[in-house]
């Protein structure tokens, strides 16, 4: 038997189901009540939306339905839902379905082994276990909610987001398939080829690429690690932002940069960060601090070589050495600083100065230094005397990180406060040679050679006023020492 549309015998009540065809209708009891079994190519029909089946069970007040094998759904012009077993009610307008579910609204394919689908509210929900698949995003959970009218999910336990350029592993996701961007509210790790990120709370733009990570935001490759309380990401572009509370770590190096603003260019492998920038390096038995108004770190990714460069009011703190310069530029490779633009360095009781100064470490311990142009070096005899040593150029020999010579190139000039063994005063020897070599022991000017031309005399103190005891250009930057590592923020 054959059935078309029975609207005269059902009433035209529209939370009721309608028969629009079936092969065969028979009146049978279940549990106890009437219910009309309805077999082959079954059509149903609640307003605008349509069921298909193999066989279902209309109860007696057409507003309950459970439909059986190669079930079909379509609701409206947009979504369409496959099942093989099916309870329908028209009045909450909620289709629960079992077995082999797929729910299709436009480009977005949801398959689930138990769905229920609220036609009313547009709403889809499941809690066994799920997966969508959008465009070039899959994503599965074991909790699942769908706003088909929105086209927003919302995701819980166990969520995992994939795409061809990167992977995102949570625990609570809202997805919107037109925007198709991420929004997470937990523990969020983002894996790619490059890198991997981490945050709690942010969002990923799946489209463009770019992501925002808060709370305990990180991202972080072989070498290198960036964090900060917000961390914005471009992979399209490789450019990483940081903001507030900036740290940004190199294992390699052993080298942590701070400040409140951070970038990072993966393209042309440049890190730079700003506001209250400070680097460290850790050594095996003492630490580099150096700050600056902007801190930038440059990689050449072939040499493998990375340098710092640390621009305006450069002020950096060792035990044994400390020093400041408008400008520092900082090789990592052979640990060579830089300092330019009246830079002044001061080791235990001697500080020097010259237009430039190019300091030389290895094994995080100084090997020599060089001045060039306008050197000179000061160190204090008592609270009103000073030992000086002037010249062109200048070279420095340290051994376990003290001075213990130093040559002299070019018009050399020097002040120096002869003592006995009891430190009393002998007399001021003030000398001038075109070359001298000064050698030091335990901080303190022992001996002095002068080389082509020496002009030398001892004077006793009364025979020289006060102007006599001080070379040109001579200047005491005591004040300006950084005695600890926080007082390389004072410029």
């Amino acid at each position: 038997m054959f059935f078309t549309t029975l609207k005269e015998v059902f009433s035209q009540d529209r939370s009721k189901i309608e028969i629009v065809s079936a092969d065969n209708l028979d009146g049978v009891k279940v549990l106890g009540k009437d219910v009309q079994k309805l077999i082959g190519n079954v059509v149903l029909q609640n307003e605008k939306t349509i069921l298909n089946c193999d066989s279902a069970y209309m109860y007696s007040d057409n507003k309950n339905v459970d439909a059986f094998s190669n079930i079909i759904i379509t609701v409206g012009d947009s979504v369409t839902i496959i099942g093989k077993l099916l309870h329908y009610n028209s009045e909450t307008k909620i289709a629960d379905i079992h077995d082999s579910v797929v729910m299709i609204d436009g480009s977005t394919i949801l398959k689930t082994d138990s769905l229920k689908y609220n036609i009313k509210n547009k709403t889809a929900f499941y809690q066994t276990g799920g997966e969508i698949k959008d465009g070039n995003n899959q994503l599965t959970s074991i909790w699942g909610f769908y706003q088909s009218d929105k086209k927003q999910f919302l995701f819980r336990d166990s969520v995992v987001l994939e795409n061809p350029q990167f992977t995102l592993y949570t625990d609570t996701l809202q997805y919107n398939s037109r925007s198709e961007i991420a929004d997470f509210t937990g523990p969020t790790n983002i894996y790619n080829k490059e890198n991997h990120i981490y945050g709690e709370l942010g969002w990923y733009d799946t489209k463009k690429d770019v992501s925002l990570c808060k709370k305990n935001a990180f991202i972080e490759n072989k070498t290198q690690k960036l964090s900060g309380d917000s961390l914005y990401y471009d992979k399209k572009i490789g450019l990483g932002k940081a903001y507030n509370n900036v740290v940004i770590t190199d294992t390699v190096q052993k080298m942590i940069i701070t400040g409140g603003y951070g970038e990072y260019d993966e393209k042309k492998a440049v890190s730079i960060v700003v506001i209250d920038a400070m680097l460290t390096q850790i050594g095996d038995s003492d630490s580099l601090y150096l700050h600056a108004d902007t801190l930038k770190a440059v990689e050449d990714t072939i040499k493998k070589e990375k340098t710092i460069f640390a621009y305006n009011k450069a002020k950096f703190f060792k035990i044994d050495l400390q020093g400041m310069s408008d400008s520092l530029v900082y090789k990592l490779k052979d640990s060579t600083l830089y300092l330019y633009y009246n830079p002044v360095l001061w080791s235990e009781e001697n500080q020097l100065s010259a237009d430039s100064i190019h300091i030389f470490t290895t094994k995080n311990a100084v090997k020599s230094i060089y001045l060039y142009n306008s050197s000179f070096v000061i160190s204090k005899d008592d609270s009103l005397k000073f030992n000086q040593i002037k010249g062109k150029d200048m070279i420095g020999y340290f051994n376990n990180n003290e001075l213990v010579q130093i040559n002299v190139f070019k018009n050399s000039e020097s002040i120096y406060f002869v003592r006995d063994e009891k430190e009393a005063l002998i007399g001021i020897n003030k000398a001038e040679s075109l070359n001298m070599e000064i050698y030091l022991k335990e901080n303190k000017v022992n001996k002095i050679v002068f080389l082509v031309k020496p002009i030398a005399t001892l004077y006793p103190e009364k025979d020289l006023a006060p102007n006599d005891l001080i070379l040109r250009n001579f200047k005491w930057e005591e004040t300006r020492r950084p005695k600890t590592k926080k007082e390389i923020f004072i410029w």
